[in-house]
């Protein structure tokens, strides 16, 4: 029997947010059901945000239409993915989405310039991150990721998934002093743990199960 979930964002939490300074960064936000029903391989959410080190991003007081990532109806057991990027510019990360997505799904949500550009619930016909389906001159840097199993019997409420980085991350920046250039780096090992997400997750079925 299946059943309808609706998946919304809570606050995302991150250690280092992929800038070298203690700043606010702009991150990516990939959030992918796997065969969430029968024919369906994939259905991913991706959004930008703007991230700051060790400091929740609190999605209590936003909008719906901001904290929705997913209203699917589920077949069985499903696995929730998450992955968050490091973005070096909001204009070259959404260009790459455009051209994985494809236009028709850029067409549906309209204009995505700026951070906070939204591609919800889109249906993919392969499996996995569009951040793993990037073309090696569109790098973009993975610096957490982490699933966890959805099933019928997940209780409704706050639903959390810890991102750890997936290898080794070097970050540098450059900056110009006087007449010297001084680099910075920093490393992020494998398996550090990075972020975590919490969601709240809503059975919308329970007066009329879905035959």
């Amino acid at each position: 029997m299946a059943y309808l979930l609706q998946i919304q964002l809570k606050s995302v939490l991150v250690i280092e947010n992929g800038k070298v300074e203690n700043v606010e960064g702009v991150n990516g936000l990939s959030a992918t059901l796997f065969y969430p029903k029968s024919g369906v391989p994939s259905v991913e959410t991706v959004r930008t945000l703007k991230l700051k080190d060790k400091e929740p991003l609190d999605f209590s007081n936003k909008s719906f239409s901001d904290k929705l990532l997913f209203k699917q109806e589920i077949e069985g057991d499903t696995l929730l993915q998450v992955k968050l990027s490091a973005v070096e510019k909001v204009s070259k990360f959404e260009k790459v989405v455009v051209k994985l997505l494809g236009v028709a799904a850029v067409a549906a949500v309209g204009a995505i310039t700026g951070v906070g550009a939204v591609f919800t619930a889109v249906a993919k016909s392969a499996t996995g991150s569009i951040f793993e389906q990037a073309d090696p001159k569109d790098t973009i840097n993975i610096i957490g990721e982490g699933e966890m199993p959805l099933t019928k019997d997940t209780p409704e409420g706050d639903f959390v998934v810890q991102l750890s980085v997936p290898q080794d991350i070097t970050l540098s920046q450059t900056k110009v002093e006087g007449d010297k250039k001084i680099t910075t780096k920093i490393k992020l090992d494998k398996g550090f743990s990075n972020a975590m997400i919490v969601f709240e997750l809503k059975r919308l079925d329970k007066a009329e199960p879905i035959a």
